[in-house]
């Protein structure tokens, strides 16, 4: 059984031999890369690229060394004034304490900690911030939750599957107490299964950062029944938009 693997080994080895042989370079007979006709001297000399050019820094103006050549941008000596440059050409500063955004999520931050992050947060949509007041440990949200499920069949009121189904408020919770009005009446309970309810509760995200358009044309995208919708709003002195209507009368 040894002698048996010596052999093998001896002949992966000349395989590798042999590739070893096939991978020259056309020019210089030098060992090339697998998927290159030439070795990188030999491209270097070919495309008449340098190594060692001495340029100047966009930045800070300063004479630098390019180690790897004029095929390489190098247009900045140092990682500091590449990222200085990009702080000053893109104006990225945080907007509560405006220092400068650094690192690599320069492009995508929007304040310089998750500190600033919720400070922001909190001038923009308060809501979002607010502390939450769980309904659900409440002693009246057990038979409420029970009623909508059996006024709706224990079936989703979106797509009309019997599931174990969820109790969503269509206008959310912290809003219409935010009103001064009851967000547990039943106009505003519908029963809602899994998916949908998750589908929902992304679209209603919107009215947080009072972007309403946006919340219509995501429940019209959800094929969201009118007839529900109509009763929340006459509830809550709400109008829905005609664009809404219009979808719902070419179903």
């Amino acid at each position: 059984m040894s002698q048996r693997i010596r052999e093998l080994q001896a002949e992966l080895r000349q395989l590798r031999r042999a590739e070893r042989k096939e991978r020259l370079c056309v020019d210089c007979g030098r060992p090339r890369p697998v998927k290159r006709t030439r070795c990188h001297r030999c491209r270097r000399k070919r495309q008449g690229i340098k190594r060692n050019v001495r340029k100047i820094c966009e930045h800070c103006k300063n004479e630098f060394v390019s180690l790897w050549g004029s095929s390489c941008p190098g247009r900045f000596c140092s990682t500091k004034c590449h990222r200085e440059w990009k702080v000053g050409r893109r104006r990225s500063f945080c907007p509560v304490c405006n220092t400068p955004i650094l690192g690599r999520k320069v492009y995508r931050q929007v304040a310089c900690s998750r500190k600033c992050a919720r400070v922001l947060q909190a001038q923009h949509s308060p809501l979002l911030t607010e502390r939450r007041y769980n309904y659900t440990e409440s002693s009246e949200w057990g038979p409420l939750s029970l009623s909508v499920r059996e006024r709706d069949g224990g079936q989703c009121i979106m797509c009309g599957k019997k599931c174990k189904a969820h109790t969503d408020h269509l206008f959310p919770f912290r809003l219409v107490r935010s009103w001064g009005l009851d967000p547990n009446d039943l106009n505003n309970l519908n029963s809602l299964c899994n998916s949908d309810h998750t589908a929902k509760t992304h679209v209603e995200q919107k009215l947080f950062s009072g972007d309403w358009m946006g919340f219509w044309e995501g429940m019209a995208r959800l094929n969201f029944p009118y007839e529900r919708l109509l009763a929340a709003c006459n509830l809550y002195k709400l109008e829905v938009p005609e664009f809404y209507k219009a979808a719902f009368e070419q179903r």
